[in-house]
Parts: C-alpha cells; structure tokens; sequence
C-alpha cells in the first residue's frame, strides 16, 4: 500500500541514459506498467543476481546442498513473485469515497481486510462442499 513507484522524472531520466535506473538500495517498482517496463526487468534481474548471490551461502549455513539450476529458473522465480505482488498493491490504492475524498489509510485497510475475509470465507465454503461431496461419494 505504501510503495511508492519511480516517479515520472526518474524514469524519463533511466530512458535517456540507463545508468540511471533503479538500484537495490533504493528500489521502487513501476507496478503501473508491469512486467513489460525496461525499468522493472532491471530491477528485478538486479534482484535476481542478489539472490543467486546469497543462497549458496544461507544453504551452506543451514547444511542445504542446493541442485543447480539456471538463470532462467532464478529469473522466473522473481518475476512471478513480483507479478504476483502487483494485484495486491493495486487493490491497496485508495480509492475516492462517495463524497468525493480519498480512503484513509485506515479505511484501506479495513476494505482490504474485508475483502480478504470474504475471498476466505468462499474458499471455506468451497473446501467443505468438496470435502463433503468426496466423503459421500457423489
């Protein structure tokens, strides 16, 4: 809810000269323009290679021998975390309320944890009905 994308002088800045582009330090995903923005491939391939970086030695400490496995593998793992961030910062937007103002963010909050109480209760719903069908066998 709170990140902030780069701002429309950055990313100008990063199109005229790509050494400008996003850094781990400071990172903020274009989330508007998805997966298809020059911006967030450099992101996430620099968020790749800092993972690709740093699990051969978390596995060594924790005794974990790791299969090798391709960048492709590594870059694929990312995006889709990513892609799958994305809907979630979207639905954490505020929205305009009826008299014209935006949410606050404890109102965001409130509708986000609504609606994440009604997605829970149709996965219960749906959970028990199959779980009831299976158990009678129809």
């Amino acid at each position: 809810m709170f990140h902030e994308p780069p701002s429309a002088e950055q990313l100008q800045a990063f199109a005229v000269d790509p050494s400008k582009g996003p850094s781990l330090e400071d990172a903020h995903f274009d989330v508007k323009a998805g997966m298809l923005s020059e911006w967030n491939k450099k992101l996430l391939r620099l968020l790749q290679i800092a993972f690709q970086t740093q699990l051969p030695e978390i596995c060594r400490d924790r005794g974990i021998e790791l299969p090798p496995r391709s960048d492709k593998y590594y870059g694929n793992l990312v995006a889709e975390k990513f892609q799958r961030l994305v809907p979630i910062w979207k639905r954490g937007q505020q929205k305009v309320t009826g008299g014209g103002a935006l949410e606050s963010p404890e109102e965001v909050e409130v509708r986000m944890a609504s609606a994440t109480e009604q997605t829970a209760k149709k996965q219960r719903h749906l959970s028990r009905r199959l779980y009831v069908c299976d158990r009678l066998g129809t």
